[in-house]
């Protein structure tokens, strides 16, 4: 699949679920409402998930000497977003609605996620390219499978996908 194309699906997938989680609102049964956003949230989580491991994946192979450094600055980024998002979303609530608010942010993150993406080399979708058969020293070739056999990062994903569902 490679990291540049599960990133893109990624960002898609988040963007489709918060336009459903958007139109859930013009429902008036309550059920079918909360039904409904739940199934968004969750899919935000899964989308979400889908972005975040192949970027941890994609510093480690294209940083492997400062890779500490720039796991750091993605990881204050994302606390940077967690801590700011409710109040910059309070603050559009106030402007443009419920539904509104997260027609806004989708189109906010289709538009931004995919040029994050457009920036992105090519050759981040095939390991094998990038290296030539000749493995430098404390490189490896790391599939993305890789994070589905590996108990710990299992673990992770699902504490990740988890933990976007309870916002």
């Amino acid at each position: 699949m490679g990291r540049k194309n599960c990133i893109t699906y990624g960002v898609v997938t988040l963007s489709l679920a918060t336009t459903l989680f958007a139109l859930a609102a013009l429902f008036t049964d309550q059920w079918t409402f909360f039904w409904l956003a739940c199934f968004a949230r969750a899919l935000q989580g899964l989308g979400d998930c889908i972005v975040i491991v192949p970027t941890y994946s994609v510093i480690t192979l294209e940083f492997p000497e400062n890779n500490e450094v720039y796991q750091g600055y993605l990881n204050m980024t994302l606390a940077a977003g967690l801590c700011l998002g409710p109040a910059i979303a309070a603050i559009a609530v106030r402007w443009f609605g419920f539904i509104g608010t997260n027609l806004f942010f989708s189109v906010l993150i289709l538009v931004f996620g995919l040029s994050g993406v457009y920036l992105l080399p090519a050759s981040i979708n095939d390991v094998q390219a990038r290296t030539d058969g000749s493995e430098e020293k404390g490189q490896r070739d790391i599939l993305y499978s890789s994070f589905f056999k590996n108990k710990w990062s299992l673990m992770a994903l699902l504490a990740k996908g988890v933990g976007q569902m309870s916002f």
